[in-house]
Order: C-alpha cells, then structure tokens, then sequence
C-alpha cells in the first residue's frame, strides 16, 4: 500500500512530469498558465514548486516578478544581491527575488529590528504585517521611519533601508504565505507523482470524475488526448465489461484504461445497471437485440437511444464487425409492431445459431407468417434491403465516436506517415521547443473556434483555431488574420487537408492547406 505522504521528494519522473508542463489533473498547475510556466522555470524542489504557485497569480505576473524570477531561475539573468549578507540570505531561496510574506516580516526582524527585545520585535513585525495585509498607508508610514532608523542603528545606510522598504511596499500587492505555498506545493508534487508513477490508475480516475466539469465533453477529450499523446492506452468501451465508470483493463504491455459506458451519450446509470446484470447472457449481437426488444423474457429493457449510442461508440464492435449493418437492422426492429417484434424475438431466442442472418431470416418469415397483407410487402423488402457487407468508412466510424463519445479511436489515416513528415504527437512533444519549426500533416479538422484579434496590427480581425487529428491524436493549431482570411473557404470540420505548419515557440500555426483527396 503505498503511503502518500512517505513518497521521495527526488522522483525524477515526477519532476520531468512538471518541467515538462503535463500537469492536467495536477493540483493547482492543470491550468494553461499552470502548465506553461511550469515548464519555463521549470521547477526541481518543493521550495522551487512553491515558488511556481505563488508567482502564477495576476499580481505577481502583472508586477513582471515572474519573468524576472523565471530569467534568474534560468541563468539568463543574475540573482539580485545586495552584498549584504542578512539581506542576501533571506532572498537566497527565491534567487533574490522578495515573494513570500515570510520574506518581508524577516526584513523586519532581521535587519530592521535585530537589536530589539524579543516581545518588542515581535510586535513591530507583526505591525509590519498587518501594515501591509490591511494596506493601511498611515501605520505603514510610521513604520517605514522606524524600519529606516532601525536599519540605520544596525549598520545599514539610509539609502539602503529606503530601497529595502520600498520593496517591503511593492511585495506587499503581491506576496504569498511561505507556509501555505509550501502545503500546496506538497499537494501538486503529489498528484504529479501519483500521474508520473501511476498513470494508468490516475488517468482513470482523473476521467471518471471529469463529468463534473463545467465543458464535460471537451474535458475528456482533452485528458484522453494527452494521455495517447505520453503513450498511456486508452481504449473505446466495451459493453462486456459492464463499466459505469473509466477502469483498468489487462497486464503489461496489454494495459489500457477502457472508457466508462456511463460517460457515451445517451447513456443512463439505468442503462449500465441493466447492461450489468445481463452481462452473463450478452454473447453476440442477437442477445443484444433481445435484450431491447423481448418484452416477455427481459423486463429490463435499454432505451432505443442508448443502444444507438453504444452501437455507434464501438462498444458494440465485439459482437459484429460493422457498426451501419447493426444500426441498421436495429432501425428494421424498431419499424416492427408490438405483434411482430414478439414474433421475432420468439424465432431469433429458438434459433441453435445466433448471428445476423438469423435476425433478417426472422423478419422475412414474419412478413411472410405474421404480417397483414398492407405490412407484408414493406417488412419483407425492408428485411430484403439489409446488406451485411461492411461499408462504413473510417471517416464515418470517428465522427459517431466524437459524437457519442467526444473523441475519437478510429484510425483515420491507413498509414501513421502519409504524404507528411510530423504528426499531432509531434506536435505537442515539441510545442514549447518549436520556434524555426516546420512541417508538413495529413489531418482531418475536427473543430474550427473563431476568434477575433485583441491585439497587434489590425485588432479585431477573424482568426480562429483548429483542432486537427490523425492517427497519433488530435492537436490545436493557431490559424491568424491572413491565413485564415485565405483558407477560410475551403476549411470545413470533418474534412481530410495536408497542411503546412510552423513553430512559433509558443505553439504552432497553420501556413498552408489543401484538401487531401
């Protein structure tokens, strides 16, 4: 049983995790603010993780501590010292930038009123703080006089004293309790830890309870997407198993986390209990369709949306290879009356076979035994029509997914490299490292979302991005002003393009587009 809080603070998984910016699902840096400065400064302690959570926030990003503790943090600039040792040593954790209160309250007791009694000290830190919590400017301004003699009575010049407080005053809009950094700094270590060292049971869980989000349906499509995209399984549902929820499935190299069935559209917690304690019975499709039609022998019955539903999901796929042939008969069933579907259910539950054909075999011997003379005629040629090649096409099978499921697992491409030279997983492998980048995709656009420009030469302009899949995955490129201006009238969700793409170093954007026949 493995002990949370007994887990190695030197996990090097777990800080590659963070560096990298994979932290959906990880306390406090799931966001894209979270990810893309997690992986700028990228953090190798929980003092430097802490550091991370504190500065994310609007103050501190606006005030450009941030970038600056970013730039020190990567040697890009020096830490800020004083030549002072006291004052150097307090900022030496946050490489010379002043972020937390802590920080502050020291300047005070440390450096300002070292030579106090104790009790004495600690009220005028305490003072300090409340000054600078509460904002009040007329104590701050009696303190600052106190903090400027004090420093000046310990060897400081009044020079440096002033500087000093006016960080004190700067800091004050924007520093965070060490302490409290520390505890949520601890609590994103861990559940990076728990995703780095467990993925499986995480990306399980993380997508069991992410019908709790606001954007349901986009959440899961995004958790899915990044975990194909770090080579985590996922796979489409299953009826046998019988899952409400998101679980586990297989041993090594066969693991993989199985979509929950409660999670396919249309589909009921109800529907699950049902699918649940008939389970044993489910062999082929002529057992499902019972299982919705035969009022006599199974009270328990799906709704006609649900069985939809998980046909066109895949969840289906073990009892029949084509998704249209089990839609279809199913429809041919739901045209029958109450009389006929009786009958049916009666010859396909005698039949020693179960397969397709005893189903249209079925139908035909109705129209022929049971049907009155108007309905003999269309039951028969209905019955008649139902091919059972399998025609569907790739493109048909992934859009039912993404409808039913909100992603797609149908390969959309018949080889991984097709006319192009990266793919989506490419893509986000590099997308922070991808400045002076290009490529050539073979994709198909799920989703186009229209922006307008808030800033640069011609504010207001249409932009927009596109969410594009192939076999690897699915990605979100930038299509700006001119390219978009350009392109417009041929990009259509749902189609197939080879497009061009280049990297800007803070993501990728669409240069070229044709429709790929």
């Amino acid at each position: 049983m493995l002990d949370i809080n007994k887990i190695s603070l030197k996990n090097q998984k777990t800080w590659d995790l963070i560096q990298k910016g994979h932290t959906s699902g990880v306390f406090q840096l799931e966001s894209e603010l979270g990810k893309q400065w997690a992986s700028k400064i990228k953090p190798r302690n929980i003092t430097e993780l802490s550091a991370v959570l504190s500065l994310i926030r609007p103050a501190c990003l606006e005030s450009g501590m941030t970038d600056q503790y970013c730039r020190i943090k990567n040697n890009q600039e020096p830490p800020f010292k004083f030549n002072d040792e006291a004052i150097d040593k307090i900022l030496g954790p946050t490489n010379g930038v002043l972020i937390f209160q802590e920080q502050l309250m020291k300047f005070g007791g440390e450096i300002a009123w070292v030579d106090m009694e104790r009790l004495e000290r600690l009220v005028m830190v305490d003072k300090l703080r409340k000054g600078i919590g509460k904002k009040d400017l007329k104590l701050l301004a009696d303190l600052k006089r106190k903090f400027i003699d004090g420093c000046v009575r310990n060897g400081r010049t009044e020079e440096l004293a002033i500087k000093l407080f006016t960080m004190i005053e700067n800091a004050g809009r924007y520093a965070f309790n060490d302490a409290h950094a520390k505890k949520y700094a601890m609590i994103s270590y861990q559940t990076a830890y728990l995703k780095a060292n467990f993925p499986y049971e995480f990306y399980s869980v993380y997508l069991s309870y992410s019908r709790a989000r606001q954007k349901a349906k986009e959440e899961i499509r995004n958790i899915v997407n990044e975990a194909r995209m770090l080579g985590i399984k996922i796979s489409a549902p299953k009826v046998s198993l019988a899952n409400k929820e998101f679980m586990i499935s297989g041993e090594g190299k066969d693991t993989r986390v199985y979509f929950g069935l409660s999670h396919i559209k249309q589909v009921s917690t109800k529907d699950v209990l049902v699918l649940k304690e008939n389970i044993d019975s489910l062999g082929n499709f002529c057992d499902f369709i019972l299982l919705h039609f035969d009022k006599e022998r199974l009270p328990s019955r799906l709704r006609s949306l649900c069985v939809e539903s998980l046909i066109s999901s895949g969840a289906c796929d073990s009892m029949y290879e084509s998704r249209s042939v089990m839609l279809e008969i199913f429809n041919v069933l739901k045209g029958l009356t109450p009389r006929e579907l009786k009958f049916v259910c009666q010859e396909i539950f005698e039949s020693e076979e179960k397969n397709m054909t005893v189903i249209i075999e079925a139908i035909i011997k109705c129209s022929r035994d049971l049907c009155t003379k108007g309905r003999k005629e269309l039951v028969m040629s209905e019955a008649k029509s139902i091919d059972l090649k399998d025609r569907e096409t790739d493109s048909w099978r992934s859009s039912r997914e993404r409808d039913s499921l909100g992603v797609a697992f149908t390969k959309i491409f018949d080889e991984d490299k097709k006319d192009h030279n990266i793919t989506c997983k490419d893509c986000f492998r590099f997308q922070k490292d991808n400045r002076g980048q290009s490529g050539k995709m073979a994709v198909s656009v799920n989703e186009i979302i229209p922006l307008v420009t808030k800033k640069g030469k011609n504010p207001g302009s249409e932009m927009c991005q596109i969410i594009v899949s192939d076999n690897s995955g699915s990605f979100k490129i930038a299509c700006f002003p001119d390219k978009y201006k350009k392109f417009k009238p041929i990009l259509n969700e749902g189609e197939k393009y080879i497009i061009n793409v280049q990297g800007t170093g803070f993501g990728w954007c669409l240069e070229n587009a044709k429709v790929l026949k």
